[in-house]
Order: structure tokens, then sequence, then C-alpha cells
């Protein structure tokens, strides 16, 4: 009886004991988002990384700011040396004893630099990422896994479960919050709509489950049938004249051949410039192909897609694939093409 009485006072006070853990866990976590948000949807809007993934990878990698990596070395996101860095190290048995580790002045240096090791790695392990929809997690989550980024199998369900459990889904789609007043149908999307509107965490914070799910599928909806700008194309009125049919075999109008220019040399300036880009580091001149390239580019008259490519330092077929062109289809002028990412539309031909 007496033995029986202590293993349920033990069970009872065990179950009591991971409870207590659970819930400081989960108050940890809370805490780190609340202090590194910001820094993940900066890095979002720059680097076009989900906040959601950050925050993720970052609560997974430190244990929610517990681990010695995240305390010691401000690493949040468990990146070793590998072969590029030239920073400081930390030394830290992982999957091997004493492994090299990069060791940051800041958690904002660590946040910086996961961006730039998913966005410019040596070996592009990472490319087929900034391919993916940015509101698109699970994606994101899944493809992490296949570069190889942790050894854990379970990896992407893990990211995933933190995603939905902490609601880190709605940061990725604060960005498209404006447009989401120009919703109209239904008491749930007006009300969604204001909330969004306001960019008030108390208004956010207040929305059941169910409610910010339906958020976020409402921002991505909107953001990806959002059509692109196009000069205004009017019928002609009943009394405007039209202009005459063109001749459908007209002459051809005799020009005076131009005289063959010879080619210029470089000039001092582009040597220099030029010489100044050979000097870079591999991981360098990475950065300088991508540098800038988040705003996306409207096509002028007369330019093609190897102009653009040219343009921007990127492969032409980089170019096709990120805004879903076949070979031979060229984009009309005054369309937008999307130079680091998937384009959510594909633009208008020639």
């Amino acid at each position: 009886m007496l033995s029986r009485i202590l293993l349920t006072f033990t069970g009872f006070s065990l179950c009591f004991a991971l409870s207590a853990m659970a819930v400081e866990n989960e108050q940890l976590a809370r805490a780190y988002i609340a202090e590194y948000k910001s820094i993940a949807l900066e890095e979002m809007q720059q680097y076009g990384i989900p906040a959601s993934i950050k925050l993720a990878q970052a609560l997974v990698e430190t244990n929610c700011g517990t681990s010695e990596l995240s305390r010691n070395a401000n690493n949040h996101f468990g990146i070793k040396c590998k072969r590029t860095w030239t920073g400081d190290t930390y030394r830290y048995t992982d999957d091997a004893p004493d492994e090299c580790f990069r060791k940051y002045d800041s958690a904002e240096a660590s946040f910086r630099d996961h961006s730039k090791f998913l966005r410019y790695h040596y070996y592009n392990n990472y490319d087929h990422l900034f391919e993916l929809s940015m509101y698109d997690y699970k994606a994101w989550a899944q493809g992490l896994l296949k570069a190889g980024y942790a050894t854990n199998q379970r990896y992407a369900e893990l990211l995933i479960q933190k995603i939905e459990y902490y609601d880190l889904y709605m940061y990725d789609t604060q960005i498209l919050f404006p447009y989401l007043a120009q919703l109209g149908g239904g008491a749930q999307h007006v009300r969604l709509g204001q909330i969004s509107n306001y960019h008030s965490e108390h208004e956010l914070a207040s929305l059941s489950k169910s409610e910010k799910k339906a958020l976020h599928a409402m921002t991505v909806a909107r953001e990806e049938e959002k059509p692109s700008v196009q000069p205004a194309v009017g019928k002609p009125k009943a009394n405007e004249p039209t202009a005459a049919p063109k001749a459908s075999n007209p002459k051809p109008i005799a020009r005076k051949p131009k005289a063959e220019s010879k080619p210029k040399g470089k000039t001092i300036a582009q040597k220099k410039a030029q010489a100044h880009r050979d000097n870079r580091s591999t991981q360098e001149q990475y950065e300088d192909r991508y540098q800038g390239t988040w705003q996306p580019h409207v096509v002028q008259s007369g330019e093609t897609l190897a102009t653009i490519a040219r343009k921007y330092d990127i492969r032409v077929s980089q170019l096709r694939r990120f805004n879903r062109l076949k070979s031979g289809e060229e984009p009309r002028a005054g369309e937008t093409l999307i130079l680091n990412r998937k384009n959510p539309k594909k633009p208008k031909l020639r």
C-alpha cells in the first residue's frame, strides 16, 4: 500500500515538473521572439528569407536563447567556420569533438551572417530556396533540410512546429498588410483588413488561431493576385478617327550602310574597377553580384533579358527561371522582373 502511494506521488511530482519546464520553455521562447522579431523582419525585407523561418531556426539552434553557442559566441544559427570564414572562432563539441564555430560581436551580426550564408553560399547550396515564395514556410523548411543545413532528419518538422505553435507566419505577412485594407466581402474580411491596416501588436494578439491562419492565407492570396501595373490602353471613341492600316508588304527603305566602328578599349577607370573586382574574394564577389537586387527591375523600351542580365551580373537562365519565362520569350516594356526570387506572376510578353 505504501509503495503504491509513493509511486502515485512520484508520478504526480514528475508530471508537475515536466509541466513547469514546458511553461518555462514557452516563456523563454516568447521572450526570444519578442527580442529578435524586428531583426528577422529587417532581414526578410533585405534578403528575402522568411522571418518565420529565421526565428524558428534561431529558436531550435539556440534552445530559446539558452545554448552555449548563443551565450558565449553570439552564434544563433549554429553556423560552423567553413572555408570562407575569416572572423573570430569558438570551439564547441557538436557532431564531432572540438568543432570550429563562427563567433560574432552581437546577435544582430549573427542574424546578418545567416542571411549572407544562405544567399551567397560558396557552393550555391541554398539558391533554390530563393525561387520559392517567401510566404511558403513549409517549402522553405523542407528545402533547408534537403540542402543539408542540419543533420537531424526531423529538422523541417521541428521548424514547422515552432512556426505554427508561435504563429510566426504572421511576421511574414506583415510586409503585405497594407494591401489587406482593400479586401472586401464578409465581416471577417473587414475585421482582418482593418486590423492588418492598423499594424497594431495588441490587435493582432487579439486574433484567434483560426483568424490568424485566415489572415495569412488572405494576405498571400492578395499578393499573388495583385496585377502588375500596365499602361492603360483604351478603345477609340465613336467619332474618333482611327489610324490607317499599314501596308502588308511595304517597300524597303534604302539606307546608307554605316561605316564599321573600331571597338573601343577600356578606359582607365574601367580597368581599375576590373582590377578591384579581380582582387576581391569569392565570397565578396558573390555579395557584389546580388547586393542591391532586392528591388525589382522595370523593363525599359529596347531592353532584352540579355542586357538586363548583364546589367545585374546574373545569368539569363536564372533570370528566366525567376520570372517563369521560356527560352525565346522576352518581356514587354513596362513589365516588372524579379531578380533574386520567384516572380508570383509571369510578365506579359512582347
